[in-house]
């Protein structure tokens, strides 16, 4: 028995084409209803509020308390994405993303970039409103360094926190599970500097520097350091390149699981 193809639908019944732009807003929204990331970006702005405002006392710069408060609003979101696009992908929502926007790449591409825009525009204003704190009990003979710090420290935490949740989310598409993305989170930015802080003093010169590699070129310690640009803003740069090399091969690594899993699932659900 033989089968017609089907013949292609008019011009006026076809959906929009799904445009990297339009994707990229399905996106943003996903990540901003119920559901998505609403409790980390809560739970990121008191965090960061909380540690930012409390360095105040002993702070003798503005841009340090921003560059706190930063640091552990991006953290806390962080995890969040990581949670997220671990929740996502093991529910199988690749495949449904990819009916919609067959080009993997480009959906793939939309995820991070979405992240990346909801996570700079928060840790921004985190930063925004820990400064304008900071600068207001600071000496008002202080203000204009003071502002300047501040709009540097809005910049430089927009950065930040959009690489290292980016670097999160990235961790969660790649191990496709949220517990389990929150678990290599915790070792990758916890455990291994921890403990290769702990041990490089015990160890042959060689290795020891790469022990001390480890903790330098940890996440965390990065944002940490773009953040606080205002500072050493050679060491920012430097930072921003350590995340670089970092997001390079993880974002491959993550797109290649991906795309064998998403492969992999249309497979079955066909075979069934």
């Amino acid at each position: 028995m033989s089968l017609t193809p089907l013949a292609p639908l008019p011009a006026d019944l076809r959906p929009p084409a799904q445009t990297w732009a339009v994707v990229l807003r399905a996106e943003v929204r996903r990540l901003l209803r119920q559901g998505g990331l609403v409790p980390a970006l809560v739970a990121s702005l008191l965090g960061g509020l909380v540690f930012g405002l409390g360095a105040l006392p002993f702070a003798t710069r503005v841009g340090a308390p921003v560059a706190l408060g930063v640091a552990a609003a991006a953290l806390v979101l962080a995890v969040g994405a990581a949670l997220h696009a671990g929740a996502h992908t093991s529910r199988g929502a690749g495949p449904t993303t990819l009916a919609l926007t067959p080009d993997r790449s480009r959906s793939y591409a939309a995820r991070l970039t979405a992240v990346a825009s909801v996570a700079g525009v928060h840790t921004g204003a985190v930063a925004l409103l820990v400064g304008t704190v900071a600068a207001a009990a600071a000496d008002t003979a202080a203000g204009p360094a003071a502002a300047g710090q501040v709009a540097l420290g809005v910049l430089c935490g927009a950065v930040a926190g959009a690489m290292l949740c980016t670097l999160a989310a990235m961790v969660g598409i790649a191990v496709d599970h949220p517990v389990g993305a929150a678990l290599a989170l915790l070792g990758w930015w916890a455990v291994v500097p921890i403990t290769a802080s702990a041990v490089a003093g015990y160890l042959p010169r060689p290795v020891a520097w790469l022990a001390e590699a480890l903790v330098a070129l940890s996440p965390p310690l990065l944002a940490h350091d773009v953040a606080g640009a205002g500072a050493t803003p050679g060491r920012a740069v430097a930072a921003l390149a350590g995340m670089a090399l970092w997001a390079v091969p993880l974002g491959a690594l993550a797109l290649w699981l991906h795309g064998r899993r998403s492969l992999t699932r249309r497979r079955t659900s066909q075979a069934w």
